[in-house]
């Protein structure tokens, strides 16, 4: 929601600077084009600003892409971690048939 000024005919829309919280006013046109095409603007301090609007479909379509990128990270983890488990495992069993060997010898 936002507030509304008609001067001289003209629809005008406060904006308040997410940064700097300067109020300031743009063209009701303006303002549409902005929230459509999610294009930055600046506040008169020179802070950029914009409207990041998406539709549900974009969202779950993010949220979903998302989730396959954690699902293939953590996939990865885990084959990475059962790999070094098996690494560890081989070189304790060469440890252990060292050690014997050691043992072999010396008696």
């Amino acid at each position: 929601m936002y507030d509304m000024l008609n001067k001289d005919g003209i629809e005008l829309v406060r904006i308040c600077c997410a940064r700097c919280n300067v109020l300031f006013y743009i063209t009701k046109d303006h303002y549409d084009k902005l929230v459509a095409t999610n294009k930055s603007f600046y506040c008169p301090n020179g802070h950029s600003n914009y409207y990041d609007v998406k539709t549900p479909k974009e969202k779950i379509a993010e949220v979903r892409k998302e989730a396959t990128r954690y699902k293939e990270y953590y996939s990865n983890q885990l084959d990475t971690t059962n790999r070094l488990r098996k690494e560890i495992s081989t070189k304790k069993g060469q440890i252990t048939k060292l050690k014997n060997k050691i043992k072999a010898i010396n008696q």
